[in-house]
């Protein structure tokens, strides 16, 4: 039995965009969206091929014909690379600036776990979420994520937290959520 596993916490701007983009990815048009582009072009061609097969293989031949089907291919490629890639500069700089604006997210947090759930406090506020109230815990090589709903999570980075503690909310939260806990071993 673990009595209490406590921590300091210092999130950073970094700690959030991670974070978001770990939510997001779990999101069903998300993880597919690489898909799209690929779906697009194979029903444009598909549609020209209906309309003539012949002059659509005749097209194809063509280089200077070709482009049609070229171009709109690489502006959907590149629309995809920009919208995986993108989005992570623009957040920070407004995740950087939530945070120059707000000391509550600069402040320290103090976290606790224990059979009851974890509970996290600074000098601004306190909160407790109970083991009953999550939905499902996930751990990635940086964080731990408990879910209220599929689409949120209080986080805790694991750089905050010693290897035996690590090893300490593993097994809490193994025993006390069972199946819903997805953490690594």
């Amino acid at each position: 039995m673990i009595n209490q596993i406590e921590a300091k916490i210092s999130y950073t701007p970094d700690d959030f965009v991670r974070n978001i983009k770990y939510i997001q990815s779990r999101r069903f048009l998300y993880k597919y969206s690489i898909f799209a582009p690929v779906l697009v072009t194979v029903c444009m061609l598909l549609y020209v091929y209906v309309l003539d097969p012949v002059k659509f293989t005749a097209n194809l031949m063509q280089p200077e014909k070709s482009v049609v089907f070229i171009v709109p291919t690489l502006l959907m490629g590149f629309w995809w690379l920009a919208r995986k890639y993108s989005p992570n500069f623009l957040l920070k700089r407004q995740i950087e600036s939530q945070f120059k604006s707000s000391p509550v997210l600069s402040e320290i947090q103090f976290i606790s776990f224990d059979e009851k759930g974890f509970y996290a406090a600074n000098q601004f506020g306190s909160g407790q979420t109970n083991w009953q109230a999550i939905i499902e815990a996930t751990e990635t090589e940086d964080d731990f994520f408990f879910f209220t709903t599929k689409q949120f999570a209080q986080f805790f980075p694991k750089r905050c937290f010693t290897e035996e503690q690590i090893n300490q909310i593993r097994q809490l939260a193994t025993r006390k959520l069972g199946e819903k806990a997805n953490l690594l071993q």
